[in-house]
C-alpha cells in the first residue's frame, strides 16, 4: 500500500478521472480506488476508525509534490489524543497502520502511547497546503471481504492543527 499513481491533464477540473483497481486471482473481490483532484480542498480526515471484528484501520499520505511536506495526523477519542507530525519525501506514499501503532507503543510528537485497550475512535490529518499531499483513511476486513476508503473535510486551527467534530 506504500505505491501511488500521479496523473496529470491540461484538462478542467473534473474533464478526467481515473480509478485503481486490484483484482485477487482466488477471489472474487474487486478492490478499487478513485483518484483524488490535487486541486480539491476538500483534503483531510476527520473520520472514525475500528480494529474491533478483523477490521483494519490503515491511514495512507500521499506527497506529490517536489518538495517535503508535513502531514499532522490526530488520532483518539473523547478520552485520548495522539498528535504526530510525519515529514514524507517527494512522491512519497506512507501507509500508517492504526493497529501497528498501538501495538508497537508508538510515541507521538509529545511521548504518548495509544492505550492498548483502544479499538476505536477517530483520525484526522491535515496538510497546509492541500494542492502538495493527500491523504485517505482505508477501512478493510480480510474476512469479510470489506474495502472501503474515505477522506473528509476537516477544520483547520489556527494553529495548523486538525480539531475533531464533536
Amino acid at each position: 500500500m506504500e505505491n501511488s499513481f500521479l496523473i496529470k491533464s491540461d484538462g478542467n477540473p473534473g474533464d478526467l478521472q481515473a480509478k485503481l483497481s486490484s483484482v485477487s486471482e482466488s477471489r472474487a473481490a474487486t478492490v478499487e480506488i478513485l483518484g483524488k483532484d490535487s486541486g480539491d480542498h476538500n483534503n483531510g480526515g476527520d473520520h472514525p476508525w475500528s480494529i474491533v471484528g478483523g477490521d483494519e484501520s490503515t491511514l495512507i499520505l500521499f506527497n506529490h509534490s517536489t518538495d517535503p511536506q508535513h502531514f499532522n495526523v490526530h488520532i483518539g477519542n473523547v478520552a485520548v489524543l495522539w498528535e504526530k507530525d510525519f515529514v514524507l519525501q517527494p512522491m512519497q506514499t506512507q501507509a500508517i497502520s492504526i493497529k501497528q501503532l498501538i501495538q508497537g507503543k508508538a510515541e507521538d510528537d509529545h511521548g504518548k502511547t495509544l492505550p492498548e485497550t483502544l479499538t476505536g475512535g477517530q483520525i484526522g490529518w491535515f496538510i497546509p497546503n492541500h494542492a502538495t499531499g493527500k491523504g485517505r483513511l482505508l477501512l478493510s476486513n480480510r474476512s469479510t471481504h470489506l474495502a472501503r476508503n474515505f477522506s473528509c473535510r476537516s477544520t483547520q486551527a489556527k494553529t495548523g492543527t486538525v480539531k475533531f467534530a464533536d
